[in-house]
C-alpha cells in the first residue's frame, strides 16, 4: 500500500511540474499574441490560461495544498 500512495504522490509532483511549465509557456505566448492585431490568438491564450488554471486549482486539492490565507506562515 505504501508503495502505491509513493506512486500517486509521484504522479501528482510530475502533473504540478507540467502545468507549471505549461502555464510558463503559455505567458510567453501571451505576450506574443499581445503584440499581434489578431484578436482570435487573445481569445484561444486566454481559454488555454482558464484550462490551465482551473487544473492547478485541482492538483492542488488533490496535493492536500493548503490556500494562501490558511497556510501557516513562520
Amino acid at each position: 500500500m505504501e508503495n502505491l500512495f509513493d506512486i500517486a504522490v509521484h504522479w501528482i509532483l510530475i502533473l504540478m511540474a507540467v502545468v507549471g511549465a505549461a502555464s510558463l509557456i503559455v505567458q510567453g505566448l501571451a505576450q506574443l499574441a499581445a503584440i499581434t492585431p489578431s484578436t482570435r490568438d487573445d481569445e484561444v491564450i486566454g481559454k488555454v490560461q482558464g484550462f490551465l488554471t482551473g487544473l492547478a486549482k485541482i492538483l492542488d486539492k488533490v496535493a492536500l495544498n493548503l490556500p494562501a490565507d490558511k497556510a501557516r506562515r513562520p
